[in-house]
C-alpha cells in the first residue's frame, strides 16, 4: 500500500475549486406565469449551495410573462420615487439569496442579466431611462451611494442590454453564510403602461472544500503505517 498517493489525493480534493454558473433565472413560462425558480448548476447542487426563488417586493409592480421570449415582464412599476432610499422604503425592489453550507467555501464572481423595457422610467440622473442600484447584504444599504455595487440600466426600447456586475474581494472565500442581492428600481413616471423585462439572470462563482485538518491527515497516515507493518 502506497501512503503518499492517498494523502496527496486527499489534499488535492480538499483544495480543489471550480469556476461555475451557480444558478440561472430564465423565468420560463409555466402555464402563462413566469417561473421565479432558479436552475442550479451541477457544481452548486453537488456542493449543497442553494439559491432562493427570485423575490419581487410588494411595491415593485406585477409580474407577467413576456410570451415567446420567456422573460419576466413587470408592469405598472411606479415607486413613486426619484431616489433609491424611497424605493427601498416602499419595497420596490427585487432580490434573491445565495446560501453556502458550512463545509464549503464559495467565491461569488459575477452577476449578469438581460434588461429591456419602455423608455418611461425615470431616475435622479436621467430624464429618459430606468435603472437600479445593486446591493448585497454583505454591505447592507444604509448608504445608498457608498453601499452600491453598481448601477444597471436601460434607456430606450429594443434589444435587451446585458448588464454584468463584477463582484470584488468582499465576495471571496465565503464559508457557511447567506448573501442576499437587492435591486431597487426607480420610477416616478406615473404611466401605467410602462414595463420592465428581465431575463437570463446569472450568478457565477467558484466552489472549494476547506483545507483538511492536518492532524487528521497525520493520524490517517500513521494508521496506514501500522496496518502495513502488521502485514
Amino acid at each position: 500500500m502506497k501512503i503518499l498517493p492517498i494523502v496527496a489525493a486527499i489534499l488535492g480534493f480538499a483544495a480543489s475549486a471550480s469556476g461555475a454558473v451557480l444558478a440561472t433565472f430564465t423565468f420560463t413560462n409555466v402555464g402563462g406565469v413566469p417561473s421565479l425558480v432558479p436552475t442550479l448548476g451541477p457544481e452548486a447542487i453537488a456542493a449543497g449551495v442553494t439559491v432562493s426563488n427570485f423575490m419581487i417586493g410588494s411595491g415593485a409592480g406585477s409580474p407577467t410573462d413576456e410570451g415567446a421570449s420567456n422573460a419576466l415582464r413587470i408592469t405598472g412599476l411606479d415607486t413613486p420615487s426619484t431616489n433609491t432610499g424611497a424605493a427601498l422604503g416602499l419595497n420596490a425592489y427585487y432580490s434573491f439569496t445565495v446560501t453556502i453550507p458550512n463545509d464549503k467555501v464559495v467565491t461569488l464572481t459575477s452577476l449578469s442579466m438581460e434588461l429591456t423595457g419602455t423608455n418611461l422610467f425615470y431616475d435622479n440622473t436621467s430624464a429618459n431611462g430606468h435603472n437600479a442600484r445593486v446591493y448585497s447584504s454583505l454591505d447592507g444599504f444604509d448608504d445608498v451611494i457608498g453601499d452600491t455595487l453598481t448601477r444597471i440600466g436601460f434607456i430606450g426600447s429594443g434589444n435587451p442590454v446585458v448588464n454584468a456586475v463584477p463582484l470584488g474581494g468582499g465576495f471571496a472565500a465565503l464559508p457557511g453564510t447567506s448573501v442576499t442581492f437587492y435591486m431597487p428600481f426607480i420610477d416616478n413616471s406615473g404611466t401605467t403602461t410602462r414595463y420592465l423585462t428581465l431575463d437570463n439572470l446569472v450568478i457565477s462563482g467558484t466552489i472549494a472544500v476547506p483545507e483538511p485538518d492536518m492532524a487528521w491527515v497525520g493520524a490517517f497516515g500513521a494508521g496506514v503505517l501500522v496496518l502495513r507493518r502488521r502485514r
